[in-house]
């Protein structure tokens, strides 16, 4: 799971982007894309176990207040990480 602190404001990102945009009163900021940054750490972590990449989940939690302004894959949230995981 990839915890992203700087979650406040509007965040703006597509799966495929390297990078994406905070807007935090009216300041924008890029930031690395947190779901290809997760696929290579769950990559290396599979790795490192000797196990199929794909028994890895990634989730990538933002927390604090945030509003996505575009449509975000399931396994980026909000909210709900317990009830996602579970």
């Amino acid at each position: 799971m990839s915890l992203v602190s700087s979650g406040k404001g509007w965040i703006y990102g597509d799966e495929k982007q390297a990078q994406w945009t905070q807007v935090l009163y009216g300041n924008k900021y890029r930031f690395q894309n947190p779901l290809l940054q997760n696929c290579r750490h769950t990559k290396a972590l599979a790795e490192f176990l000797g196990i199929e990449h794909s028994k890895i989940h990634s989730v990538v939690m933002f927390w604090n207040e945030c509003e996505f302004k575009t449509p975000m894959p399931p396994n980026v949230l909000d909210r709900g990480y317990t009830a996602h995981i579970k």
